[in-house]
């Protein structure tokens, strides 16, 4: 049975965040692969997670919590607190956890309880390049619970299909391998335009290089490259590509791009059904392929969706729009938009409100 680690030393925080969680993996039917371990509060517990460390024949907290974690092969994701000083213990902590987890390839979900402003939204999307977790917000404990359950879902579902992908097809570079787990040959050169976007291309090296310098037999290199690939590329599909919409559109951006409400997309599925996106993290979210939409609008000779509607006499007001503001997470117009030099090549539907834009953009190296 595949386990998620909440570790929040908050009892009351805790609670609410276990049922959430525990009803999400009931109500997405994941109850017979999937369940919640909750981390007590206690120092055998704590303890019992930081062995001595003869694997590594280092005594570093984060060493001794990867072997932990080594060991646990039933874990597959990490959700903690940003700010866990309440279990009283100088061992376990969110740097710790963050090192341990990525030297043991498992995906980490981290929460802080603030209030958030766009300004940190923006700095989330910076931090998500660079960084190996995922970042969400726990005011609303049902929404956080699908967005943990979605990440589980999407990280097991890359690791089965890298699984099944033979040597020639995992060497062809991440773009390809993305590619082939969503059908999408014909996106592959777009899935490449991010990647300059990521901190990637590093953490492929670095994995040829450990694999290089240990004694592996091939057994115990294809596990590496498998867990390795699934954690690296997992991550970089999340943070980069589905965050900065271009190739993948979310509900918004999908809207903003048809020129109408997020409402009128949900009562009008039906017209827009073929350009479903149905891979890995769509367990909770809904996703459509940008070129797929294209498509559509082309068959029906059509410019946006607005126009598609109201070619079907289904009468609705137009939105104006286009873009998707990773600020505000909103619609936005290309005239009332500004756009960012660091934002990945393939993010070509991604914005920033010129307002904010003019507020914020010297601290982001706009200026």
């Amino acid at each position: 049975m595949d386990k998620i680690l909440l570790i929040e030393d908050t009892l009351e925080e805790r609670k609410k965040l276990e049922s959430a969680i525990n009803d999400a993996i009931k109500s997405y039917g994941l109850h017979e692969v999937l369940e919640l371990e909750v981390l007590q509060n206690t120092n055998e517990d704590l303890n019992f997670m930081f062995p001595d460390n003869s694997v590594k024949d280092t005594q570093a907290l984060e060493d001794r919590l990867s072997t932990y974690l080594n060991s646990r092969k039933d874990i597959k994701l990490l959700v903690i607190d940003h700010d866990l000083s309440g279990f009283k213990n100088d061992k376990l902590s969110e740097p710790v956890i963050s090192i341990a987890s990525h030297s043991s390839s498992i995906p980490l979900i981290r929460y802080a309880r603030i209030n958030r402003k766009s300004v940190d939204t923006l700095a989330d999307a910076i931090d998500a390049g660079s960084e190996f977790s995922i970042k969400i917000d726990t005011k609303n404990p049902t929404e956080a619970a699908k967005k943990i359950i979605n990440a589980y879902d999407g990280f097991s579902k890359i690791k089965n299909a890298i699984e099944i992908l033979d040597d020639t097809q995992r060497s062809k570079g991440p773009s390809s391998i993305i590619a082939n787990i969503t059908n999408a040959k014909t996106q592959e050169d777009n899935f490449w335009m991010y990647v300059s976007g990521a901190s990637l291309l590093k953490e492929l090296v670095e994995l040829n290089e450990v694999m290089i310098a240990q004694s592996l037999n091939d057994e115990q290199k294809n596990k590496l490259v498998i867990d390795r690939l699934s954690y690296i590329i997992g991550y970089w599909f999340y943070n980069i590509i589905l965050t900065f919409p271009g190739v993948i559109l979310n509900k918004i951006a999908t809207s903003s791009y048809l020129h109408i409400t997020q409402q009128d997309l949900e009562q009008n599925q039906q017209f827009f059904e073929p350009a479903k996106y149905n891979g890995p993290f769509s367990l909770t979210d809904e996703y459509w392929w940008k070129e797929k939409l294209d498509e559509i609008l082309d068959q029906e000779e059509v410019d946006t969706g607005f126009d598609l509607l109201a070619k079907n006499g289904i009468h609705v007001e137009k939105q104006e729009g286009g873009y998707y503001c990773i600020m505000t997470q909103q619609a936005i117009s290309f005239e009332d938009s500004r756009s960012l030099s660091w934002l990945p090549n393939g993010a070509i539907l991604s914005k920033v409100d010129k307002n904010l834009y003019d507020q914020y953009a010297p601290f982001f190296g706009e200026y």
